[in-house]
């Protein structure tokens, strides 16, 4: 037997300032614990043992949680329930037909009426779940796409949402061809069915059809996306078994490539981070790692306020500071005259500032970087106070590689 045999009962009963203080609580957070919704209301345990015997509450373990009719009614309601309702739309088209039929067949005009009245209700919300299954769809497409780290994972959410899509299309096809039965509406001759009827057609399903046809390229445009990243995973993990075989040099061109490749050289270290799940984030471990991040910022915060005081005095030093500018366009000229490579030029060149070895590594590297084109990089390394670093000549257009190379024998000499 239900908890509530009316309307009124049901409304007194979950709409009292406690009641709602409850509801609120779990329909924002989901669940929460026994204890801590007694705290709430100052320790009052057998109002909540009364919310579980009533079938508002149900209790698992420790935890509450609403009554899934009153949460599905709050979500559905407001519009926030994540799932899609094709389910819905496929009944209410079931209902639509079925009275159409009955209305119909039936010859008295007082029971044509009631069969007109259920096609009507249905029809009044039938565009409304529509646009949000549309809605909804699109937001868990771009989320799932965005959030999962796992490429297969990823894959088959994406593809079961593409499976909805065309679902839905299909179930808006079936909507069209029940408003285009003519005879049904000028048998029924009724204002408000016809406008329902335009306000079906072209308030919801045609702007469902052009956003579900743009979803459709969309998930198809992340499918290739995804397809192309499982296949240098794959081969990234090919690499890496002949890397741990001590086979990759042997069976691949890798040494070859690395040679031609001279921007590697240079290139900085990727660190390449994906960001976690929601799911992940919602569950305890989850929680954790967001308190421990949060407690890192806030001591950063603290940190960076007592240093301000130190900033401000050091603000209100007036003393001249002379920074030292350099002119890369000169220094490059310079360098082009002669016929020494960069790094030992880089050495010798005496700077206004007497520069440090570290300066001057910066300097190196950011003219490499700057006149690529017009330098010969070439291959070789050489080694100054410990430190590593590549000859690069100036490119001479009139000598072939051979004799730039050969001018380097200084070098080992």
């Amino acid at each position: 037997m239900p908890a509530f045999q009316s309307a009124e009962q049901l409304l007194r009963d979950i709409g009292g300032k406690r009641e709602r203080l409850i509801i609120n609580y779990l329909f924002v957070n989901k669940h929460g614990r026994f204890d801590v919704l007694a705290d709430l209301l100052e320790g009052d345990e057998r109002f909540l043992h009364r919310m579980i015997a009533k079938s508002i509450l149900v209790k698992r373990d420790e935890w509450l949680y609403l009554d899934d009719r009153i949460l599905s009614f709050l979500e559905r309601f407001l519009e926030v329930n994540e799932d899609i309702q094709n389910y819905e739309v496929d009944e209410k088209i079931g209902a639509i037909a079925l009275n159409i039929r009955l209305f119909q067949e039936e010859n008295a005009w007082k029971r044509k009426e009631v069969f007109l009245q259920k096609v009507k209700k249905a029809m009044s919300s039938l565009g409304r779940v529509v646009k949000r299954n549309v809605i909804d769809l699109g937001k868990q497409v771009q989320m799932d796409y965005k959030t999962e780290v796992n490429p297969k994972v990823k894959e088959i959410k994406i593809s079961e949402h593409n499976n909805k899509a065309v679902k839905l299309r299909k179930l808006i096809e079936g909507i069209e061809d029940l408003l285009e039965n003519r005879v049904f509406f000028q048998e029924a001759n009724d204002e408000m069915l016809n406008r329902l009827s335009v306000e079906l057609r072209y308030d919801y399903l045609r702007d469902a059809k052009v956003n579900l046809r743009e979803l459709s390229q969309e998930i198809v445009g992340y499918l290739n996306r995804i397809q192309a990243m499982q296949a240098v995973h794959r081969k990234l993990q090919e690499v890496k078994r002949l890397k741990d075989l001590f086979e990759l040099e042997k069976r691949s061109n890798v040494e070859a490539l690395i040679q031609q490749q001279q921007g590697l050289f240079f290139a900085p270290r990727l660190f390449i981070s994906t960001p976690p799940s929601l799911e992940f984030l919602r569950s305890d471990q989850g929680h954790a790692i967001i308190s421990k991040v949060a407690n890192k910022l806030r001591h950063r915060a603290r940190q960076n306020s007592s240093k301000s005081g130190v900033m401000a005095k050091k603000a209100l030093d007036t003393t001249a500071v002379k920074e030292a500018r350099i002119n890369y366009f000169k220094l490059q000229q310079e360098f082009f005259k002669g016929d020494t490579d960069l790094f030992q030029f880089l050495l010798a060149f005496p700077f206004e500032t007497n520069g440090s070895l570290e300066d001057r590594v910066k300097i190196f590297c950011k003219m490499a970087l700057m006149y690529e084109d017009r330098m010969f990089f070439t291959g070789i390394t050489e080694v100054y106070e410990s430190l590593r670093y590549g000859v690069i000549l100036p490119r001479d257009p009139r000598k072939s590689k051979s004799e730039r190379i050969e001018n380097t024998n200084w070098l080992k000499a």
